[in-house]
């Protein structure tokens, strides 16, 4: 799951949760925009294991955004959003 980073965005040596968060995020549009999206458990297998309860939360994040709910993450849930 390599992809460069935005000009000012997260580099994988500043904070490798948020920089797998990001790779998750991408893959996840990318995937979407195909029309095949997969399931939480695909992604969270793709990414470092550190990582796997943000890009849980990230998920169910882009879930709600995608059924046109609000966008609503705990505040125990691992750090700050992260993607569009």
């Amino acid at each position: 799951m390599a992809h460069d980073a935005p000009p000012g965005g997260v580099h994988a040596a500043d904070d490798p949760v948020l920089a797998a968060v990001f790779d998750f995020v991408v893959d996840y549009r990318r995937d979407a925009a195909r029309g095949r999206a997969r399931d939480v458990e695909h992604y969270v297998a793709r990414g470092p294991a550190v990582a796997a309860t943000a890009i849980r939360a990230e998920f169910a994040a882009l879930q709600s955004d995608d059924a046109g709910g609000d966008h609503v993450v705990a505040a125990d849930s691992a750090g700050p959003r992260v993607g569009p």
